[in-house]
């Protein structure tokens, strides 16, 4: 049993690793010179600079969810490549097991 824990561990950690190469890669700066944003307009929530678009590069509007709202479980390529605006509001996280938003067990880490 213990060759299996540390082989699944081993699989994992070279898992995350190629996720972060892979991501590293897409969105290098300054690659955010070259993309295209569109305007922020009737933005009901909160601006930001950015966080938006292609690899977080351009402005958008954040709009932030409640407990128990349903929200969006998005995989780590995802988010990076192409983040939503949609999210928990602060000290919430979406739980990928209802898709609604809940108070996060782990709010320093």
């Amino acid at each position: 049993m213990r060759i299996y824990s540390y082989t699944f561990n081993i699989l994992i950690l070279s898992l995350l690793w190629t996720v972060a190469i892979v991501a590293g890669l897409i969105c290098q700066f300054p690659h955010c010179d070259t993309v295209v944003c569109e305007p922020v307009a009737n933005c009901t929530g909160e601006v930001k600079d950015s966080g938006g678009g292609y690899c977080g590069c351009c402005r958008a509007c954040f709009i932030y969810l409640e407990t128990n709202m349903t929200c969006e479980v998005q995989d780590l390529v995802e988010a990076l490549v192409h983040p939503t605006t949609v999210v928990c509001k602060p000290g919430l996280e979406c739980e990928r097991n209802s898709s609604t938003c809940q108070p996060n067990p782990y709010p320093f880490g």
